[in-house]
């Protein structure tokens, strides 16, 4: 290959990066507004206080309650478990 086609090698690359990072940008957009909406109505409702509890209750009982390891047994302390419940 020559200098000018690993260029418009590495171009063509860069584009299509630059297409999944929009299309990834255009998903968390939508997360984050779902998010938000979520947040909204449980606050409406009075349910974020219950569902804190029911995790608590479930690290108290000794389960993970963090995305990695969720319902899995708990033998010691967890970061992100703690970092969930604060």
């Amino acid at each position: 290959m020559s200098l000018v086609d690993d260029i418009l090698y590495l171009e063509e690359r860069l584009n299509s990066i630059n297409q999944e990072l929009k299309e990834l940008r255009s998903k968390a957009e939508a997360l984050e507004t779902q998010n938000a909406r979520l947040w909204a109505r449980f606050s409406e409702e009075g349910l974020l206080g219950q569902g804190q509890e029911a995790l608590s209750r479930l690290y108290e009982d000794g389960f993970h309650i963090c995305h990695a390891h969720f319902a899995q047994p708990r033998f010691e302390e967890c970061l992100f478990c703690l970092a969930l419940l604060k």
